[in-house]
């Protein structure tokens, strides 16, 4: 069994709050991803559970061991950062085995599994290179491999795609799961990149100042946000989180006329529209009226900056879209919109 387990985890540096009494159950074979912006307290939490940070307050557990107290190496945990951390004057081969050799794993064990987990990151014809002979991508596998060839209790991986480009981080997150799915050793993972977080995830943990705002499935944290925070991090582009009020069961603002299954008139709420979830419509239909500011095409679609009273808002339209700067549009929302409570941020 390889589950973690956080019990009131906290992290000071005297009035710095890194974490506040973090509670978390991270189940055998999943794979957890914890996401937030910078200085929200993920890494510190994951170098929390490798034992490189020792925790203010609480207990965490892997397996059935209280390992709060262990060093690194009592640990059985692989780690994986942005920067390789490869040894340059080693081979590719000798990279990987490095972890053996430091166990004194025989020699032939040791080739076996070089091997092994070179093959499991396509590196087979690449074990007499260099890491300087190696791209970005292949010394990112290297690394990966040499955790892999460690068969430990769990995968710890702090930001590791960040230094790849776009390509190839799309290909890396596709070997990663692939891994993971075949080794099916639990995993946590640090990433800011939301759209990481979604493809690779069972169950993210969105952070911010130190606590947790929401944990469950990408489908749960998409479709059912806890907080505007959550709504307003999540998503390519994210929510638009828009100020009003409630009046008579419909949330007014200006430019803004939307029902709202909601009690409470007068009440501050915030609105959150997902942008491609509004289209565009005749004036008599509409619920949003505004004017165009910008106009962004990213290939498969355009992203259509809105007036719309003294707030913007984004709207996200076909390849071919035809609207032009300074054009007024009506539009109304194509599904449900979430909404928060205006001082607390939670969701009503």
């Amino acid at each position: 069994m390889s589950s973690i387990s956080l019990s009131g985890v906290s992290k000071f540096w005297g009035d710095t709050i890194g974490v506040k009494d973090l509670s978390l159950d991270i189940e055998d074979k999943e794979f957890l991803v914890l996401l937030g912006p910078s200085g929200c307290g993920k890494t510190t939490t994951m170098r929390m559970v490798a034992g490189l940070e020792k925790p203010s307050s609480g207990t965490i557990h892997i397996g059935q061991r209280d390992v709060t107290s262990l060093g690194p190496r009592e640990r059985d945990v692989a780690m994986v950062f942005q920067n390789y951390s490869l040894y340059p004057q080693m081979t590719v081969a000798q990279n990987i085995g490095f972890p053996l050799r430091a166990r004194g794993v025989g020699r032939n064990e040791q080739r076996r599994k070089i091997h092994l987990a070179a093959k499991m990151v396509e590196l087979s014809d690449y074990l007499d290179r260099k890491p300087a002979a190696l791209s970005g991508g292949q010394r990112q596998r290297v690394a990966l491999a040499r955790a892999i060839v460690r068969s430990p209790a769990a995968f710890l991986m702090d930001e590791p795609l960040s230094n790849l480009d776009a390509r190839l981080r799309i290909s890396m997150r596709g070997l990663i799961k692939r891994l993971h799915n075949e080794i099916g050793t639990s995993t946590i993972y640090v990433t800011h990149d939301q759209l990481e977080a979604m493809t690779l995830a069972d169950r993210i943990v969105v952070m911010r100042n130190g606590e947790v705002e929401q944990i469950g499935t990408p489908n749960q944290i998409y479709n059912h946000p806890r907080t505007a925070f959550v709504a307003g991090f999540v998503g390519s582009p994210s929510s638009n989180l828009l100020d009003g009020r409630i009046e008579n069961g419909v949330f007014n603002a200006s430019g803004i006329s939307v029902a709202a299954p909601l009690k409470g008139d007068h009440r501050k709420v915030i609105l959150g529209i997902r942008p491609e979830a509004i289209s565009l419509v005749n004036e008599a239909d509409a619920e949003l009226h505004g004017t165009v500011l910008a106009i962004e095409t990213t290939g498969d679609a355009t992203l259509v900056t809105l007036s719309v009273g003294k707030q913007e808002l984004i709207v996200k339209r076909e390849a071919n879209c035809t609207l032009e700067p300074d054009q007024a549009v009506s539009m109304k929302t194509s599904q449900q919109g979430f909404f928060f409570d205006g001082e607390s941020g939670l969701a009503i």
